[in-house]
């Protein structure tokens, strides 16, 4: 089972609880990926990706949360994998708002789960051996 973010809680709480995503509608994978290319600008600016290395199309993205605030203006919450073409991968939560006619509608919430950290080659970790004395 899966762990996320609550859908009764996350606006609220923001309380963890098992459940399972919810496929995305066309209109809900638009949004993802125009919020996602977003997110992609702060996480590079934050210097925890290379956005020039993103691969969008591995790009995994699934639904956690939706919801009505006001009238025409709703909630997402994603779950969002981002592959870098060497390798690496940064997971996240993405928070974004929408109206009818634009997603973004405004500023997106990120919440880094998971990343791969580089690590030096004279640490010995992942090269099938011990560093050298």
């Amino acid at each position: 089972m899966k762990m996320a973010i609550c859908r009764d809680m996350i606006f609220s709480l923001g309380m963890l609880c098992s459940f399972q995503a919810v496929a995305l509608s066309r209109e809900d994978e638009i949004c993802a990926q125009a919020s996602s290319a977003s997110a992609q600008v702060k996480l590079t600016n934050a210097g925890l990706i290379d956005q020039t290395k993103v691969d969008n199309a591995r790009t995994e993205i699934k639904l956690l949360a939706s919801q009505t605030i006001v009238d025409g203006l709703i909630q997402k919450v994603f779950h969002i994998v981002l592959h870098e073409s060497g390798g690496r991968q940064l997971t996240f939560i993405l928070g974004t708002r929408y109206g009818a006619d634009e997603c973004p509608y405004d500023a997106v919430d990120i919440w880094v789960v998971a990343r791969d950290l580089p690590l030096p080659a004279s640490t010995g970790i992942g090269n099938r051996g011990s560093p050298s004395s």
